[in-house]
């Protein structure tokens, strides 16, 4: 009896908000790097509230001059981001926790690191991680649009993470769209069969004790 009303229980828990990855944010604002051009670990501040760090003290940040990214061509001219080395990770740091986050992004596929984008909550915690394996062709300035979306407004960090990898047009959501307070049909659905279940449970219970009477 105890284990079946838990159950019913929790078909009302609503599962923690899980970051879903996107190629596009539409009507997210793109934020450039402020100048100057520097080799610095960080950190920078990208805009109010916004912070850049990374783990590799010679990282790129605001460089408008060529990056190379092997067999996936070259960046020139492109305010951006750059990891230069095979291992670390670049991190954009959110003072208050935003919805979707992501930019134009390259790596170099004959690096030895494994490239991918990931975000965290305000404790840090992993919310999605997404490992990059897209091929350019080597044409001049190419690359992909990846970055994560969610239904609250829950991202507080977002990690770039080895291959020499570059990020521009940082794109942001700061805001999510209002959740529903009313639940999932199909929420409404299972509780309906639980409450059924416990019904017809208590109905045989009490014929059991009058038979026993």
């Amino acid at each position: 009896m105890r284990t079946f009303l838990a159950a019913i229980l929790l078909v009302g828990v609503v599962p923690a908000a899980q970051a879903i990855p996107v190629t596009s944010i539409p009507g997210g604002t793109i934020y450039p790097f402020p100048p100057p051009a520097q080799n610095t670990a960080g950190p920078r501040t990208i805009a109010p509230g916004i912070t850049w760090t990374s783990t590799v003290t010679n990282s790129a940040f605001a460089f408008t001059g060529a990056y190379g990214f092997c067999e996936n061509g070259d960046w020139n001219g492109l305010n951006m981001i750059g990891l230069i080395g095979d291992l670390g990770t670049m991190t954009i740091a959110f003072d208050s926790p935003v919805a979707a986050v992501g930019g134009f992004i390259n790596y170099a596929p004959c690096s030895f690191g494994e490239p991918s984008i990931s975000v965290y909550d305000s404790t840090n915690a992993l919310l999605e991680t997404l490992p990059l394996t897209f091929l350019t062709g080597g044409a001049a300035n190419s690359g992909a649009f990846r970055g994560f979306s969610e239904a609250v407004a829950n991202i507080s960090f977002f990690r770039l993470n080895n291959a020499a990898i570059g990020l521009t047009d940082l794109t942001v959501n700061a805001d999510a769209a209002a959740p529903s307070a009313v639940p999932e049909p199909s929420t409404i659905a299972l509780f309906g069969f639980g409450l059924l279940g416990l019904g017809a449970m208590l109905r045989r219970r009490k014929q059991r004790v009058n038979n026993w009477l």
